[in-house]
């Protein structure tokens, strides 16, 4: 007959290490899980024709939704690189650069919190080239709009010049990304303002946010 203390044990020992395997194997999975759809993240230059605006497209290669997407800015500016302008939540003697300020989604009612669905891509307004005094300067959007008027202000209003900088992706169901980021105004004039920019010069600086407007101010 068998010895049921020793069989006892045997099915205890059993279950415990099932037990043991399910906690070890189900954290691995979930972490790899989310380091996969995490890292299908990808990041393009998105600047159409006859617009001043300038975006980023964000584009989910994963097979599930990014869940409450939502996007941060830091740039290298400093405090004295910010100009008077449309209205912004960092104006003119603002004490510090723009760190960790969050942008709006290109889509209706500009959310600063979107899903984004197996394969989609989302534009997220980025910058603006405009004219203040008669001088062209980087309009920042904030998690509202661009600053066209006092109940959607801008992040900050820039000098016009080149800027480097992190766009951080985060979301409930994904590991934060970082992207580094670079507002490099161009040095000649393609076509006429604002008209696309080639392919060649945006693959050397990713994120190109002005057709030169006018040399003796760029």
């Amino acid at each position: 007959m068998p010895d049921l203390n020793s069989w006892a044990i045997t099915v205890v020992t059993g279950v415990a290490t099932g037990a043991v395997g399910t906690l070890l194997v189900g954290p691995a999975r979930e972490r790899a899980r989310l380091w996969k759809l995490s890292s299908g993240i990808e990041l393009s230059n998105f600047s159409p024709e006859a617009t001043a605006h300038y975006r980023i497209q964000v584009h989910n290669t994963g097979s599930e939704a990014i869940r409450d997407a939502i996007a941060y800015l830091t740039l290298d500016n400093s405090p004295q690189d910010i100009v008077d302008g449309r209205s912004a939540y960092e104006g003119k003697g603002h004490p510090t650069g723009v760190q960790d300020g969050r942008l709006c989604w290109a889509i209706g009612g500009n959310p600063h919190r979107i899903d984004i669905y197996p394969g989609e891509k989302q534009l997220l307004n980025f910058a603006q080239i405009a004219v203040h005094n008669s001088e062209p300067q980087v309009v920042i959007a904030s998690e509202v709009g661009f600053g066209d008027d006092s109940s959607r202000p801008a992040r900050v209003c820039l000098e016009a010049k080149r800027y480097t900088g992190k766009i951080k992706i985060v979301g409930s169901n994904i590991l934060a990304r970082s992207f580094s980021v670079e507002i490099a105004l161009s040095n000649r004039r393609f076509a006429r303002v604002h008209a696309p920019i080639p392919e060649t010069f945006i693959s050397r600086y990713k994120f190109v946010l002005c057709n030169k407007m006018d040399s003796s101010k760029l």
